[in-house]
This record gives structure tokens, C-alpha cells and sequence, in this order.
């Protein structure tokens, strides 16, 4: 209890050095019975503006599923949110003696990727809610390259399961 309660400190200080690492470490120090009190840090950190402490946290709900997946399934409209969410980098130049003078990347979309992998595990097993999600997604502004190709291998594998049932044998 006293390293949950460390660890929670660590997340709710808003250094962004620590955060992202913080939120990994408390989802593998956390069970079934102390995971009710980090549930409004967690939260928190998937609606984060930081994209790192976002994709951090949503990472960690992957690892939380087998443990507590019905607090995890509370979850969905934050994860929502993440996907439709812009956030970005905060600005740096960076001087190197090799490369010169380069901006980092604005986004890389990373926890637009994993907020679409934690819905799809959450509603894998309910084809309607999923092809509800894909036509929810298919409305929305252009997702990153590697989710359109999640969303269409989601959307075929339903039409090749039922392809294989109606195969004649």
C-alpha cells in the first residue's frame, strides 16, 4: 500500500519526466482489490494532453484486462475520447552536432493506436458493438495510417468467419 501510495504521488505531481513511468509502474504493482483506489488516477491518465502519459496508461489498461477488465470496461469513454483527441509533443528544438538543428515530430499517433487496440479488446467478443465502432470511426476526421489498417482487418474478420461457416465442406 505504501508503494501504490508513492506511486500515485509521483503521478498526480505533473512532472513529465516521471508520469509516463509512474502510470506503468502502479498498473503492475496494482490487483484485484487495490485497483478501485488508483481507478480516478488511471483515468485521468488516458485523458492526459501529454500523449506519452496517455499511451502509457492505455498500454497499462491492456495489462489490467486479466485482472480487473469489468473497471477497465468504465474506461470506454475516455478511451473514446483519446481517439478522437489531437495532442502533440510540447515544442522542442534540439541542437546535435551530427544532425544540426531539427524539430521533433509534432504527433506520432501512438496513443490513438493503442486507445483503438484497448477498444477492440473490450469489445471483441460483441460483433454489433464492433462494426457499430468501425462506422463510429469511418465518420471521423482521418485516423493514422496504422489504425485504418486495424479498423480493416476489424471490419473483414467478421466476414471471414461467417465466410467459413457458409463454405460448403
Amino acid at each position: 500500500m505504501m508503494a501504490t501510495a508513492s506511486i500515485m504521488k509521483d503521478i498526480q505531481a505533473g512532472d513529465l519526466i516521471y508520469k509516463p513511468d509512474a502510470v506503468r509502474t502502479l498498473a503492475r504493482v496494482l490487483d484485484g482489490t487495490t485497483i478501485q483506489a488508483a481507478e480516478r488516477t488511471l483515468k485521468n491518465s488516458v485523458v492526459d494532453r501529454n500523449q506519452s502519459v496517455s499511451s502509457a496508461a492505455l498500454v497499462s489498461s491492456y495489462h489490467l484486462l486479466p485482472v480487473a477488465k469489468d473497471i477497465v470496461k468504465r474506461w470506454t469513454n475516455e478511451t473514446q475520447e483519446a481517439i478522437s483527441a489531437t495532442k502533440s509533443f510540447p515544442q522542442q528544438h534540439s541542437t546535435n552536432e551530427y544532425y544540426g538543428n531539427y524539430r521533433l515530430p509534432n504527433s506520432t499517433y501512438a496513443y490513438q493506436y493503442h486507445a483503438l487496440g484497448l477498444l477492440y479488446q473490450l469489445r471483441n467478443h460483441d460483433k454489433m458493438a464492433l462494426m457499430k465502432m468501425i462506422q463510429q470511426l469511418n465518420d471521423q476526421k482521418p485516423l493514422m495510417i496504422c489504425g485504418h489498417c486495424s479498423k480493416t482487418g476489424w471490419a473483414t474478420s467478421p466476414i471471414w468467419l461467417n465466410w467459413k461457416l457458409l463454405k460448403p465442406s
